[in-house]
Order: structure tokens, then sequence, then C-alpha cells
């Protein structure tokens, strides 16, 4: 009869050292591993547990009792057994919420850290009703509570924790954000059918600057038309830069046109 190989035989008495481990503590087993779950479902189910505090970190603006009702937390189930995946997506519903993180603290404290959105701008309908919009363009709320203001041709049949998928938005914000980039500071936008994109400024200032595409290379021509004016001591009131070689200026004081000193800012422009 043919020997075995040698692993075979290794394989052989793998098997039977596992064999007779079993035997030997079968009973052990038995009664350790039930013993030992019992434990654990004891300590996950004592009273002890059960949460006592729960405290709301970084609201400012949302309600502590609004996120405690958005939570649901049972208050006869132990802290560790809280899903809290679950309980931060409940919370994020809220539309001012932007995260929630749960932590939880022995005995029985439950701490949820809240970081809140900020209000960024305003969409205003034709009849003069207001939604309170984001930096992602999530609606916060109704009403108005920002003091930048994006002007809609039409009424947003959205409510508060929605989002704003409109273009004209996207546009106006991003005009926006380069003008800011550039120092200034505007106040009023809207994209007027047939003139383009108008935005009012802080001190008062309108520019009407008709294709809202090339926004940047607009930016660095309106500061030095409104730097220029400066130096000659005047104030500048309307700004048409539709055309960009020859943008059309109106003064506070005169309450006149003057293209021509706008297109000599132009030609300066184009030197650099």
């Amino acid at each position: 009869m043919p020997k075995a190989k040698p692993t075979a035989r290794r394989r052989s008495k793998r098997t039977g050292f596992w064999r007779r481990y079993l035997r030997r503590y079968a009973l052990l087993l038995i009664v350790t591993v039930p013993l030992a779950t019992w434990a654990l479902l004891s300590i996950a189910f004592w009273p002890g547990f059960f949460p006592h505090t729960i405290e709301i970190v970084g609201a400012r603006i949302v309600p502590p009792a609004q996120i405690r009702a958005a939570a649901h937390i049972d208050m006869h189930r132990s802290i560790w057994l809280l899903n809290p995946w679950t309980l931060q997506e409940r919370i994020e519903r809220i539309p001012y919420v932007n995260t929630a993180h749960l932590q939880r603290t022995l005995p029985n404290k439950v701490t949820i850290v809240i970081d809140e959105r900020r209000s960024e701008a305003c969409l205003i309908d034709p009849h003069g009703r207001a939604l309170t919009i984001d930096a992602t363009q999530r609606v916060l709320e109704l009403g108005c509570h920002a003091s930048l203001f994006f002007h809609l041709p039409q009424e947003p049949a959205l409510r508060p924790g929605a989002t704003v998928n409109d273009g004209e938005v996207g546009n106006m914000r991003s005009a926006v954000l380069a003008l800011r980039r550039a120092g200034l500071v505007p106040r009023d936008c809207s994209i007027v059918r047939g003139e383009g994109l108008v935005v009012i400024f802080s001190d008062g200032l309108s520019v009407l600057f008709g294709d809202d595409t090339g926004i940047e290379e607009h930016t660095t021509l309106l500061r030095a038309i409104l730097h220029a004016a400066e130096q000659h001591g005047h104030h500048v009131a309307w700004i048409d830069m539709r055309i960009a070689e020859t943008p059309v200026l109106r003064y506070r004081e005169e309450n006149a046109t003057f293209s021509t000193h706008a297109q000599g800012f132009s030609h300066a422009m184009k030197k650099r």
C-alpha cells in the first residue's frame, strides 16, 4: 500500500487536533457563549444607559427643541443601540441644518453637534414674494433674511428644504462671486429679457452688463472706469457695458450721458 504524502499527513493531523480541541472545550463553549451574550445584552438594555441628557451644540438659528423633535430619540433605549446615521439624516432634513453629528458619552449623555447653513441671497418674484437661499441654492425659509437680492421673472414654486435648479440664479450667483473677488459689493441682480444682466451695487450704482458671460473682463473694465471717474471727481450713477468698446456712463451730479469718457477708458484698458 503506498505511503500517504507529507501534505496529506499534515492535513490529517491538523483536522484531528481541532476535533480533539472542540471535544475538550465543547461544554465550556456551550456555557460561555450564551453567558457572554446575556451579559452584553443586559449591559446594552440596562436602564442606566437610557438617554438622560440630550445636548445641542452649534445651533444658533434652529431651536434646540426642533432638533430634538427631528432626532426623535427613544428615551427608553440604550444610547449604544441608537443608529447615528438615521438620526443625522432626520436632523439634516431641517432646511437650516448643513450637517449633524451624534456623540455618546458614558453613561447616558447624547450630544448632537450642528453645523448650520448661512443665508446668502433672497429670490424675489414679480409679486414681491421672497425665498431665502444659501450658497448651495437650498431654500432655507420663506421670506427674506439676506442682504443680496436675485430678482426672478417668475415665481419659484419651492418650499424650504428644496434646491433651486434655475440656470439664471446660478448665472447671477457666479457674477456676484466674480464681482466680490474684485472688491465690489452687489446688492440687487436681475436678468432682464432683451438687456441681460443688471446689477445694482450697495452704493446705488447700476450697471447693465448685458451678456452674463465674460464677467471677469467686464469687472476689470468696470474697476478702471470707476477709478478714473473718482480721480476726476465724478460719481457714476449708471453704466451700460453691453458694448465693452464704448460703454456709456451717467454721472449723478449732471444727470447726463458721457460716452466719450467711457470710450477713452476702454481704449486705455486695451493698451494694457
